[in-house]
């Protein structure tokens, strides 16, 4: 049986084992703030927000008017979505600040985020005052005033932010930006090269100064810079449109409807010119039944579009006479919406000499020569004229088909015209 005396004894040893630990809790609890401030921001930077507020809390408690703690208490609210709070934090920060810049600074990224561009501006201001060497306020300003079409002054801030050596290659796409904007393509080029110099690993950069390159119709370089795009991970239609158009222009047919057909499957793109690229790709190759499928998907979403009916037109022209009327549907259509197309009415003059029908294919060639007299459409009306046995007419074009450098022309003015 435990003695009176025991029972007492082991009551006040636990008392004094709870009180230990109290006294503990208490103690560390009472922690200085930067003591709390480290450990938050230990938390902070692995992205363990929740943990990181509550050693804030703790800071706060302790120091109420630390800026740096309500400040990075702010960022872990923004982080976790709670806006409203964050803003209460940001602006403690701001309020307890004497020379600090940052709670400037974050504020702005806060109200960009919430695209307030002018309360940003003015937080960043704030923060160049109390820190003029902080180039990544200058940057981020510059965009800002870049968004409110403020280039010139916007300009100033990026001068400023490599005047005083940023290494941030953002410095160089904002001045790019601006540059495009004022038509400057080469000093545009420029800068986004530097860009790439300071950040190799940035998709954007390449295909924006791909892009620039795709409008001085440097294919090559085009190409190089979207597959350095493409290889960073950088997608969007785009890019693939773009790219699929220098590929034709460098006869890569087959690379370039490789990118139309991700554009057509993966992006289940409606642009009438995916189609017209891809049949136009096509009928390079000499796939004139596949061609004249594409230009009919881009007519089907555009029934107008004159340039892909004409190419359809050509497609069953090149397929042959089973596909003649198809094609003279086609020419005629064209001439219905743009009454000069030269090209339509050389393809039914063409249709009508390949049947026989000479006085008809003299009418269109002529309407076709009207618009842009060639050597070959006066060579082929000329053989009209010489089947009508109309001699003077004949060598009239054979001439002027001569001069325009047909050599079958040549010869047969030897023979023809004597």
């Amino acid at each position: 049986m435990v003695s009176f005396a025991n029972l007492v004894a082991e009551i006040m040893c636990r008392y004094f084992i709870f009180f230990c630990f109290i006294s503990i809790i208490e103690i560390s609890l009472a922690q200085p703030a930067y003591v709390w401030i480290e450990r938050g921001t230990e938390h902070f930077n692995k992205k363990a927000f929740s943990d990181a507020i509550l050693d804030f809390d703790n800071a706060v408690k302790a120091d109420p008017k630390s800026s740096s703690a309500l400040c990075f208490r702010a960022r872990c609210k923004q982080a976790l979505n709670k806006k409203d709070e964050a803003l209460v934090d940001f602006n403690n920060a701001v309020k307890n600040a004497s020379k600090e810049y940052t709670p400037y600074f974050y504020r702005a990224q806060y109200f960009e985020q919430s695209n307030k561009p002018n309360d940003a501006i003015a937080d960043y201001d704030a923060a160049i005052k109390l820190n003029p060497k902080n180039t990544e306020s200058h940057i981020n300003k510059g965009f800002l005033l870049v968004s409110l079409m403020k280039q010139g002054d916007a300009e100033l801030d990026f001068d400023e932010a490599i005047k005083l050596g940023t290494r941030n290659a953002k410095v160089y796409v904002g001045k790019a930006s601006i540059a495009k904007e004022k038509n400057k393509i080469d000093v545009a080029i420029t800068n986004y090269s530097k860009a790439i110099e300071l950040d190799a690993n940035a998709p954007e950069s390449y295909f924006f100064r791909g892009e620039l390159y795709f409008q001085q119709k440097k294919y090559k370089e085009v190409i190089i810079d979207l597959n350095n795009a493409s290889n960073k991970n950088y997608k969007s239609e785009k890019l693939y449109n773009l790219r699929a158009q220098a590929y034709i222009k460098q006869n890569n047919f087959d690379a370039a409807l490789a990118d139309l057909a991700v554009l057509m499957t993966t992006y289940k793109s409606k642009d009438v010119e995916v189609y017209y690229y891809s049949g136009f790709a096509k009928f390079l190759k000499n796939d004139w039944g596949g061609a004249a499928k594409d230009y009919s998907k881009a007519i089907s979403y555009k029934p107008t579009y004159a340039e892909a009916i004409l190419e359809r037109g050509k497609c069953y022209l090149m397929i042959g006479k089973q596909k003649y009327q198809m094609a003279q549907m086609d020419f005629m259509q064209v001439l219905k919406l743009k009454n000069d197309n030269e090209e339509a009415a050389f393809g039914i003059g063409k249709i009508f000499f390949e049947t026989n029908k000479n006085e008809q294919a003299i009418e269109y060639f002529s309407k076709s020569i009207k618009q842009l007299p060639n050597a070959e459409t006066y060579y082929l009306r000329s053989k009209c004229f010489y089947k009508m046995q109309k001699t003077k007419e004949c060598c009239n074009d054979l001439e002027l088909a001569a001069k325009l450098g047909s050599k079958d022309a040549a010869k047969d003015i030897k023979f023809v015209c004597k």
